[in-house]
């Protein structure tokens, strides 16, 4: 009986440690993202391009990183950040006001990924 008892244990711990370590596995780190806007800025001339700079103190996650703006929830232009996170979009005329957002993004390879998350400037 004392056998199967210890056997029994054995399994039941194997089991709850593996069962655990799976959990942590799934926990991805995650990093922030900030977006900022350069210009043009008040009084500048505008040529047609809204243009600023992603950081994230995750450096992956600054390059390749999906931006688009929006005015009043419409879409006005997508484009993506450059190897030091400059971005610029197109617009024919200085929006009102608009929102710059960086899209969540996962990056890494299997066991190993990490989050990029999302994030948002408003422009006035």
């Amino acid at each position: 009986m004392r056998i199967k008892t210890l056997v029994a244990l054995v399994v039941t711990a194997a089991g709850l440690a593996v069962a655990s370590g799976g959990a942590v596995a799934a926990q991805q780190p995650s990093f922030s993202t900030e977006v900022a806007f350069a210009g043009p800025l008040f009084g500048d001339p505008f040529n047609g391009v809204l243009f600023g700079r992603v950081a994230s103190p995750k450096s992956a996650c600054v390059p390749g990183r999906t931006v688009k703006l929006f005015e009043d929830g419409a879409l006005l232009d997508t484009d993506r950040t450059s190897a030091k996170g400059a971005w610029a979009v197109f617009v024919s005329e200085v929006p009102d006001s608009s929102e710059a957002r960086v899209v969540k993004r996962v990056l890494g390879k299997r066991g190993h990924r990490f989050v990029c998350q999302a994030g948002s400037l408003l422009i006035d």
